[in-house]
Formats: structure tokens, sequence, C-alpha cells
């Protein structure tokens, strides 16, 4: 994500390409997602990368790591329970509809991967009937 160009979103889609597997996904763009996408286009440091630091430039992964921390802290403080940054994608996979989805939305290629280290909520399932 600290990679990400305002050029990679188009058609209300957020354009990626996983290097780890090599899959390319598209992105829906809801609601929710443009109105944070919004709030970071009128941002007065806005440059080629959506999410940009105080001086317009692109964020490091120790600068984002050092905010993470800094928000973490403070969101713990009102009463939130700590979760790390990776912790993101395990909810998200949580939260889709099936494992396939989850599968689809991080960019596995395995299922496995998917079922073993990121879907953690509980399966529902129905019973069957007896006839």
């Amino acid at each position: 994500m600290l990679s990400l160009k305002w050029t990679d979103i188009r058609d209300m889609e957020i354009h990626i390409y996983q290097s780890k597997t090599g899959k390319r996904l598209a992105i829906e763009i809801t609601s929710d997602l443009e109105s944070v996408l919004d709030r970071c286009w009128q941002q007065p440091n806005r440059s080629e990368y959506v999410l940009t630091s105080r001086l317009g430039g692109r964020y490091t992964g120790e600068g984002f790591r050092a905010i993470w921390q800094r928000t973490m802290r403070k969101y713990v403080r009102r009463g939130g329970e700590r979760y790390t940054f990776h912790d993101l994608r395990a909810l998200a996979a949580t939260r889709c509809a099936t494992p396939e989805m989850a599968m689809r939305l991080l960019g596995h290629s395995n299922i496995n991967m998917t079922l073993r280290v990121y879907r953690r909520g509980i399966e529902k399932v129905k019973a069957l009937g007896l006839q």
C-alpha cells in the first residue's frame, strides 16, 4: 500500500500487482474506501503516491511503522485492543463470505495458505436434514 500511486486507481478499482504471487488484482472501490481516498486526495502534501508523508514523499517502511505504533498506543489508551498492521489481511480474509473469495482477495494461488494462516473466524455450516 505504501507504493500505491494515483495512477493505479481507475474505473472505480485499485489495480495492484502482487510481487510474491505474480497475481494482478483489481480491487473494487466501495463507498467507504472512496471516502478514504477522497480524504487522501485533499491532503495539502499530495503527490503521485496515495499515502504521503508530511513532506509529500512516499512513506518508508520504518516511517509508516513509527506512525502505526503511535496510532496504536492512542487507540489502546482509549480502550481498544492492540493489533498489528498484518492482522488487517486476516481480518479481510475472515470477513469474506467464503474461503474462495478470501483467497482471491489476498491473491493466493493455493487455498491452503488462506485457510491455514488467514481465515481466523469460525466457519458456519448448516446441519444436514435427516431425509
